[in-house]
């Protein structure tokens, strides 16, 4: 962002700033299209999780009652992108039959993998 000075983005990223918490921060992505609305929704649960996880010390699984709705919820899926059908329909029946941990491993890899996509895609744009 060419106008963003350091004096501006510590203002906006500090914790009461307007970019200060995940959660303004998740809606800023999704406000710049830098992910689609699955990511935008699984961020969300993510930041409820987290939460989940850091202010309940009953909390200490992805099974536990607090957690594993939210888990059930998140819509990421593997990238599948093998040309052989029957290898991306094994890909899915194995997903199905992750554990709710392995999956919040994976969304984890998926948005990051998404956030790389999409910043090699701004940096080429600029070259």
């Amino acid at each position: 962002m060419p106008g963003l000075n350091r004096d501006l983005r510590e203002k906006m990223f500090k914790p009461e700033g307007v970019l200060g918490t995940f959660s303004a921060r998740i809606d800023m992505g999704k406000a710049l299209e830098t992910f689609d609305a699955d990511t935008h929704h699984d961020l969300k649960l993510m930041g409820s999780l987290r939460n989940r996880f850091a202010h309940s010390l009953e909390v200490n699984s992805f099974d536990h009652p607090n957690v594993a709705s939210y888990m059930d919820r998140i819509r990421a899926k593997p990238i599948l992108t093998d040309p052989m059908p029957e290898v991306d329909e094994r890909a899915a029946l194995e997903h199905a039959a992750l554990t709710r941990r392995d999956k919040f491993i994976l969304f984890g890899t998926t948005v990051c993998m998404k956030f790389h996509n999409a910043l090699s895609r701004v940096q080429t744009a600029h070259e």
